[in-house]
């Protein structure tokens, strides 16, 4: 899976799990906690349905805010990980 088609995907759950009336080309890439209100409950959701969709597991040392406020960064640690398992 390409960096672009997680970024699609990670949009698509984010509209989804907030239940935002968005499309995905109006979600921004960065500032997503502070564009949304994104709490710890939301963000576990979020990264919930992520671990399921792509099929990975994100370390507990791993989580962090930043993780979850850009989808760029979010993208490139899905992609590290699923590069690694192939």
């Amino acid at each position: 899976m390409y960096k672009e088609e997680i970024k699609d995907e990670l949009k698509k759950i984010l509209i989804e799990s907030l239940q935002l009336s968005q499309t995905p080309d109006e979600i921004p890439n960065e500032n997503l906690i502070q564009n949304y209100n994104i709490n710890s409950v939301n963000a576990l959701e979020i990264l919930v349905w992520v671990e399921s969709k792509f099929e990975i597991e994100i370390a507990d040392e791993d989580l962090s805010a930043n993780l979850i406020d850009s989808i760029d960064v979010l993208s490139n640690y899905i992609h590290k990980l699923k590069a690694t398992v192939v």
